[in-house]
């Protein structure tokens, strides 16, 4: 028996039946087969009590066979969670550090109609009030925040803790695209042998808080889908935040929270346009601790194709730099719309 939806904590006064509503369990019965038993077929113990806080030990028995029958021997399993003190209300006490965020509208993200933005809390200190009358401060990690429209304007974020709530605003401005021509402007091999991580530029790119820098580039593929351009997100330090990918693919400690756009329909047909492509790329610090990366890619079939990366996480707003790095393909820096076309035959 496997337990689901095991709450992490539960508030003070809360009957244990109430707080494990919404458990079930996935059990497997002798004859092989697999059910989910929700939370009133199940039996549910919690050691110590909850008459006080701390860490629990949460028991839950099943009994009955796979006819619904009584069972000779019940089967059990265990989880872990904590009673804890909720406050009846909460304020922001020190405003966050960061309250000026910004938004880049490409092609690639223009149509978007759900593109939200995430709140920052860094240097935020949020105090409750207990039923006893004592004030505490609360960890950051204990709340939770709305999201914020990707759109101009003073937007209010609403910040719970239990059943208590308390806002605060946040600013958010459409950001404007500088253009920068990094140096060497062609990088890698122009036969593409320069093998992964074999180019890098000069040096870094940074972009400064709230701002978007924009890179024009032609593409010139090698033979797979990842011999294109690559783009590496990273502190002056050069640690690294995240390295994305053309063909809707990255890592790094940032790169799990960032929403993608997905892959392209036709990858065969989207790889040959790619030898050649002009391509429009955007890196945006929206100011919240993360960044965005949007590409518009206009293939030599005549064809435009996009890829994002929105909310890329863990990112210093006042230390974010850009790199680009290629694997047997190479990139000429310039005007997307005039560099000079030179083709290289994929093997």
């Amino acid at each position: 028996m496997v337990l689901n939806n095991v709450p992490d904590e539960v508030a003070m006064g809360t009957p244990l039946e109430t707080a494990m509503q919404n458990v079930s369990a996935t059990v497997t019965y002798e004859e092989g087969v697999t059910a989910t038993v929700p939370a009133d077929q199940l039996y549910f113990v919690s050691a110590p009590d909850m008459s006080t806080e701390g860490e629990k030990n949460l028991v839950v028995v099943y009994n009955k066979t796979f006819k619904g029958e009584a069972a000779t021997k019940p089967i059990s399993a265990q989880a872990k969670f904590k009673v804890v003190l909720l406050p009846t209300s909460i304020e922001v006490t020190t405003r966050p550090t960061y309250r000026r965020y910004a938004y880049y509208s490409s092609a690639a993200t223009s149509d978007m109609a759900d593109r939200t933005l995430a709140f920052d809390p860094t240097g935020m200190v949020v105090t409750g009030t207990f039923p006893d009358g004592t004030t505490a401060a609360i960890d950051n990690s204990k709340l939770t925040f709305s999201s914020i429209p990707a759109s101009e304007g003073t937007h209010t974020v609403t910040i719970t803790r239990g059943k208590a709530k308390t806002t605060v605003n946040v600013k958010v401005s459409a950001s404007t695209a500088t253009t920068v021509t990094p140096s060497p402007t062609t990088l890698g091999a122009t036969d593409n042998t320069t093998a992964w991580w074999g180019a890098h530029l000069d040096k870094d790119i940074n972009v400064p808080l709230g701002e978007t820098r924009h890179f024009a580039f032609t593409n010139y593929a090698g033979a797979n889908n990842w011999n294109n351009w690559v783009v590496v997100l990273r502190n002056a330090a050069l640690a690294e935040y995240a390295v994305v990918r053309s063909d809707n693919y990255g890592w790094g400690n940032g790169y799990s929270s960032a929403r993608t756009s997905g892959g392209q329909a036709d990858w065969a047909t989207w790889l040959a346009a790619m030898n050649g492509a002009k391509v429009d790329l955007y890196v945006t610090n929206v100011g919240n601790g993360t960044a965005d990366v949007q590409a518009v890619m206009h293939g030599t079939d005549g064809k435009t194709y996009t890829q994002y990366y929105l909310g890329i996480s863990t990112v210093d707003p006042s230390d974010l730099n850009v790199d680009f790095t290629v694997d047997n393909c190479h990139l000429v820096f310039g005007s997307s719309s005039s560099a000079k076309r030179h083709y290289v035959h994929r093997r």
